[in-house]
């Protein structure tokens, strides 16, 4: 009697020691990178996918990582004239990353930044972490750059690595494009592989969520979720990879959306807090009602 819960706390202690791992990972991303040590040489290009283009035409910009060194962080800020370029989307095919801390959406035209980690080390020599697609809007020499960009050693210590970057250019000519380009489309709908929930450690008033989701063609723009306390849903809001609910919710329903606006959405249950807050509440009005009805009747049948 006494195993199955000594087995929930040692899963619920793994669960808070993952969730913290992660938030020390973040915290050492964001906000500790001037104290980190470096360790070898990275390498990171930005590639335009065309040389020349017209005004008015989808250019891609594919951001590539090279390192003898095993990897498993990424902070990487490019820095584009709002000018002449146009944010469209930002595609997760083939990226290295799989857990990001926020995709990049293009909300402060002219500067896009990537941060994310991979689960496991990645050893490959050559990875790309994305491709920001953009439109054009005027004709002249585009020149991208980086700010300061951090890549991380696997190495469990936290060191980082000296980064360059060579130069990268477009050059957009003074044609303007009339008719549209064959630029791809997405049919398939992103997928959702997993939704863990976990108490938070820090807070018993909420719940953690995480999310792993990706979409193998557009990659996925943004993620909402709403959640159930009692028996109606809340509003859908948007959400990061990993984020809090109330503690008393016993049903997360996560709606995720790619580049092209296919959708997938998906409903997770807290069983022990739907028996807690719903199962039980009416078990116990039944068992009330029918004492009560079992008393009327035995008074009648005493008359």
């Amino acid at each position: 009697m006494t195993r199955m819960p000594r087995l929930h706390n040692y899963v619920r202690s793994v669960l808070i020691r993952a969730v913290l791992l992660v938030a020390i990972a973040i915290f050492a991303i964001i906000a500790v990178p001037l104290y980190a040590a470096t360790k070898g040489d990275a390498v990171i290009t930005l590639e335009p996918t065309v040389s020349k283009s017209p005004i008015g035409a989808p250019v891609g910009l594919v951001v590539r990582v090279k390192s003898e060194l095993p990897l498993n962080a990424y902070r990487v800020s490019i820095i584009y004239p709002a000018d002449a370029l146009q944010f469209v989307r930002f595609d997760t095919k083939d990226s290295v990353i799989d857990l990001w801390y926020s995709e990049p959406n293009g909300e402060t035209p002219g500067f896009i930044e990537i941060i994310g980690g991979s689960s496991r080390p990645f050893i490959e020599k050559e990875g790309v972490l994305g491709t920001i697609m953009f439109r054009t809007l005027k004709s002249g020499q585009v020149a991208f750059s980086l700010s300061r960009p951090e890549i991380y050693v696997a190495d469990g210590l936290g060191s980082r690595t000296e980064v360059s970057s060579p130069p990268a250019t477009l050059t957009i000519t003074e044609e303007v494009l009339t008719v549209p380009s064959g630029e791809k489309t997405d049919t398939a709908p992103p997928a959702i592989m997993q939704i863990a929930i976990t108490d938070d450690p820090f807070n018993a008033k909420q719940k953690i969520v995480g999310i792993t989701s990706h979409d193998l063609e557009s990659g996925v723009r943004t993620i909402f979720a709403r959640e159930k306390s009692g028996l109606s849903w809340s509003q859908w809001f948007p959400v990061n990879r990993s984020f809090a609910i109330h503690q008393n919710a016993w049903a997360i329903a996560i709606k995720t959306i790619d580049n092209f606006g296919n959708e997938t959405q998906r409903v997770v249950y807290d069983w022990s807090i739907l028996f807690q807050n719903v199962f039980l509440p009416i078990l116990l009005f039944a068992g009330v009602a029918s004492l009560v009805l079992f008393g009327l009747r035995t008074r009648r049948r005493g008359r």
